[in-house]
């Protein structure tokens, strides 16, 4: 199921045990900063403008603009210009009690929503000219085992479905990074949902169900929740924004 939300006032409301997976693009982010500028807080505008390339800056705020316009879809008692996110230890914002995880990588982003259960995501565009073999270096023994197992021209693609397999579960954590990319085992195969945080602290949760995909435009996909709270419908969207 695909639908769409203008950025115009008009709202839809959103409240269902399922995952909304939400996409938007950034790639004419500054075209809409004077439409995206009354929704943000003096922070994220200071934040914005601290960004080294222009562009970035403008990707930031419109990034956070969508935020907020889609979260309030989803409770209809607030206005997109009064959200103010809070954050955790470790850098994840939060607002009040609707989890939510949001991600971006080139000229897209991704933002998940989950009723009362905690959920991670993460975007990723494949043709970024990154160091797969070294950064898999970092990875558990057992998921650099698996990757050197697959044939070379897939080696790629495993890569990527486990390094946003990682990032949604330790955005789902709220630790990020922290977590340790050698803690959370994954799989490289498209249908490898299971994951795991090895010795996870108490307050973690173990088990994770973190669905991947790979699409057509060359962008990896992945989502996290707790595996006890899996499997949940997903619900896709796509958010048109009022400008070009």
């Amino acid at each position: 199921m695909t639908t769409g939300v203008l950025c115009s006032g008009r709202k839809r409301v959103y409240r269902s045990a399922a995952i909304h997976l939400w996409r938007f693009s950034l790639a004419h982010a500054e075209n809409g900063i004077s439409w995206a500028r009354p929704l943000l807080s003096p922070e994220e505008l200071e934040r914005g403008a601290r960004f080294c390339r222009p562009r970035d800056g403008s990707r930031f705020l419109l990034c956070r603009a969508c935020a907020k316009t889609i979260l309030a879809a989803h409770r209809p008692d607030v206005r997109a210009c009064d959200i103010v996110f809070s954050y955790g230890p470790w850098g994840k914002p939060c607002w009040r009690d609707l989890p939510f995880s949001i991600s971006h990588s080139g000229t897209e982003a991704l933002l998940a929503v989950c009723e009362g259960c905690p959920i991670g995501c993460d975007i990723q565009w494949t043709g970024s000219a990154v160091d797969a073999h070294g950064i898999a270096d970092f990875f558990h023994p057992r998921e650099r085992l698996a990757l050197d197992a697959l044939p070379p021209d897939d080696y790629a693609r495993g890569f990527y479905r486990m390094w946003v397999r990682k990032e949604a579960v330790m955005k789902a954590c709220g630790k990020g990074l922290g977590t340790g990319l050698d803690r959370v085992l994954v799989s490289a195969e498209s249908g490898g949902h299971h994951a795991s945080i090895q010795e996870a602290l108490p307050d973690e949760g173990e088990h994770w169900w973190a669905p991947c995909a790979i699409g057509r435009d060359g962008y990896a996909v992945a989502l996290a929740i707790p595996e006890n709270e899996a499997p949940r419908p997903i619900i896709r969207h796509r958010l048109e924004i009022p400008f070009r």
